[in-house]
């Protein structure tokens, strides 16, 4: 159906998404302590259709050098770390600029 049709079902949308904690005694919220586990109603099916298009397309996959996800050695936590760095360097240039203003 999906290869004839390129119609997916929608049942390959329906999926659940839980944090996991990884270390128990670590800080919970350090983003870090966290891997993502995902629950399909029909995960065999998507799997096994994950897999034979990985297969199919992973030599043509060209990804952007800011892309995170399904790349290896690449997690959302450098992504959340650029972020949290852009973010805090922003904010002190606004408190240093507001304090030479004043």
């Amino acid at each position: 159906m999906i290869c004839v049709y390129g119609v997916v079902p929608n049942d390959f949308g329906d999926d659940i998404a839980i944090p996991l904690v990884k270390k128990f005694d670590g800080d919970r919220t350090v983003s870090d302590n966290y891997r993502c586990i995902t629950l399909r109603p029909v995960i065999t099916i998507v799997k096994l259709y994950e897999m034979i298009i990985m297969k199919l397309v992973s030599a043509q996959l060209q990804l952007h050098s800011l892309q995170y996800g399904f790349k290896r050695n690449s997690s959302y936590s450098r992504a959340i770390f650029t972020i949290r760095t852009v973010v805090e360097r922003y904010m002190l240039t606004l408190v240093l600029l507001s304090l030479y203003v004043h």
